[in-house]
């Protein structure tokens, strides 16, 4: 004989409804379709078919919308608001959207509906925005003659010197501590970053030419100028 499936819903979990969809019966899968919790006992329902008191345990307040209470959809509502990025949009209610009327010049009812909709639309499509009766960022500046909050650029890091303390690039000489990309190709990528910084040809080598401009750079930045890149022409090549 195959069992019938049981809803999953409720303060334990046993809810005692006829299983309706993924796991709920009709009353919880409705919550579950909504995003509310699901771990309370739907309350019995008056002659009109709603819910009579709030559906979150141990509330008891009268019920107002989906189940929930004045104080509870209100929290509801503030949260999914808050998840759309605090946007001003069709169905939105409250002090925002008066003064956003009274800046459209509309009679301030403080709700969002079809006719805010369009007036906002006719304002982004005046100013060149983009056109969705939305209201963001960028068409709330416009409408207080604001510009648009710009995002900070991030900050690039300077490169930290490569080499070990005492160690440079240069061109090949009898010491380990001199880096010439001629012999290791982990210290080519790094030779590169130079030559680029000097504007030439980043071929990885620290040959003459590489040491021509070093030179001309150390000169003019007050350095030693010996030609080669330690740590210190390096942090002042690349501002660190």
């Amino acid at each position: 004989m195959k069992k019938t499936k049981s809803c999953k819903g409720g303060v334990s979990g046993e809810c005692e409804r006829p299983y309706y969809a993924k796991g709920f019966c009709n009353p919880h899968f409705q919550m579950f379709k909504k995003g509310l919790p699901t771990n309370y006992e739907i309350a019995e329902k008056s002659p009109h078919n709603q819910t009579t008191v709030c559906t979150i345990e141990g509330c008891g307040l009268p019920h107002r919308a989906m189940g929930l209470c004045s104080k509870h959809y209100a929290k509801h509502r503030y949260h999914e608001r808050k998840k759309a990025g605090d946007l001003l949009r069709k169905g939105t209610k409250g002090t925002p959207v008066k003064e956003l009327q009274k800046d459209l010049g509309l009679k301030a009812d403080g709700y969002f509906g079809a006719g805010t909709e369009k007036a906002v639309k006719a304002y982004q499509r005046s100013k060149g925005l983009t056109v969705d009766g939305v209201v963001g960022p960028k068409t709330l500046a416009a409408l207080k003659g604001k510009k648009a909050p710009a995002k900070k650029p991030k900050k690039k890091t300077a490169p930290e010197f490569p080499l070990a303390k005492g160690h440079f690039f240069s061109q090949p000489m009898r010491t380990d501590r001199a880096h010439s990309g001629f012999y290791s190709l982990a210290d080519r990528k790094h030779i590169v970053k130079i030559q680029q910084k000097l504007g030439i040809a980043g071929d990885g080598l620290y040959g003459k030419s590489t040491e021509k401009k070093i030179r001309a750079f150390q000169k003019k930045a007050g350095l030693s100028v010996d030609g080669a890149c330690g740590d210190k022409t390096w942090n002042r090549m690349f501002n660190r």
